[in-house]
Formats: structure tokens, sequence, C-alpha cells
């Protein structure tokens, strides 16, 4: 899937990921490449990107995330490393 990360400073992430691993209110899911469309809010966590380059992971502050024909965002409020 092509994902795009984004926080009110800068972009973090962009490019094709495998899956991405998410903290959200009803716990944590994953989203594979041709999921069905979703939208859901973030909770704070650990967000891990599968892609070619190996694995990410990174603690979010909270945001949304919304997943539509194969092509992934991710707002956050903020992030570390």
């Amino acid at each position: 899937m092509e994902l795009k990360i984004f926080t009110p400073e800068k972009t973090i992430f962009q490019g094709e990921a495998e899956s991405v691993s998410l903290p959200t209110p009803g716990g944590v899911i994953t989203v594979l490449s041709k999921h069905t469309s979703l939208v859901t809010s973030l909770s704070a966590g650990e967000v891990k990107i599968k892609s070619e380059n190996g694995l990410k992971t990174f603690l979010g502050e909270g945001g949304v995330f919304e997943i539509s024909n194969n092509k992934a965002t991710l707002l956050l409020r903020s992030y570390r490393n």
C-alpha cells in the first residue's frame, strides 16, 4: 500500500508499506495491503511500519488513520522515535 505519515511539523514517512500496526481506542490493529476502506482515531502508543526496507517503529501521540483504494494516510498529533 502507499503510506503517508504526517505531523503538523513534517512528513515522517512516504512510501510503500507491507503493513502498518496502529494503536486505536479498541486495541491495536494491523492493516495490510489492499485492506478494505477504513477510518479510525488513534490512541497514544507504538506505530509499526513493515516495508521492504525492514521494520520502523515509533511512539505516536494519537491522531487519525484512513485507508482507501490501497492508499493510506496517518495524521499524528506528534511522535517520538
